[in-house]
């Protein structure tokens, strides 16, 4: 944008279609020297993207170690876990988000599909979840297999020995 030859290097105002003049004022100040913005959930929304366009690293890795703070925190918060695994994905927080997505196998499906943020999740995404669920569940069936199997031979051992104590008293 301010090469050597771009018009608005000298230019008094910049036009930036598209953007809401609050959301970036908040955007600048999130990293100008000098001024110091807490980290919160509406504030990161809309900081993100501009970052992210911008290419801001210092900023996008300041709210990469604030969400995974609040990621460790806040485990029980459906809305945060959510938005936080959207970002993850979206900005390519790789560990984070897999991390959140075993958070979100946590929830009840039913109670997660209610927010709006589990809507605007990518299909890929929600995908990932789903497939971590069944795998879980799987384990849960395996485990209850096993422990069904051991109870059958269990009892099989403990009725032959019944048998052979009975047949023996008679």
């Amino acid at each position: 944008m301010f090469t050597a030859e771009s018009k608005e290097k000298s230019a008094e105002r910049i036009p930036l279609p598209d953007k809401i003049y609050e959301d970036f004022v908040l955007f600048l100040r999130s990293f100008y020297p000098g001024e110091y913005l807490r980290l919160n959930d509406q504030l990161v929304k809309k900081i993100v993207p501009f970052a992210r366009e911008y290419n801001i690293q210092s900023l996008l890795e300041r709210i990469k170690e604030w969400l995974e703070v609040e990621a460790r925190t806040r485990t029980d918060d459906e809305r945060f876990v959510l938005m936080a695994f959207a970002m993850a994905s979206e900005y390519g927080f790789s560990e984070m988000y897999k991390k959140l997505a075993g958070n979100l196998i946590d929830f009840d499906q039913q109670s997660v599909e209610w927010y709006n943020e589990y809507k605007q999740l990518k299909d890929k995404d929600k995908i990932f979840v789903l497939n971590l669920r069944c795998e879980k569940q799987k384990l849960r069936c395996d485990d209850l297999e096993y422990d069904n199997s051991q109870y059958k031979n269990a009892l099989k051992k403990y009725r032959r020995l019944q048998d052979m104590s009975s047949n023996n008293h008679v």
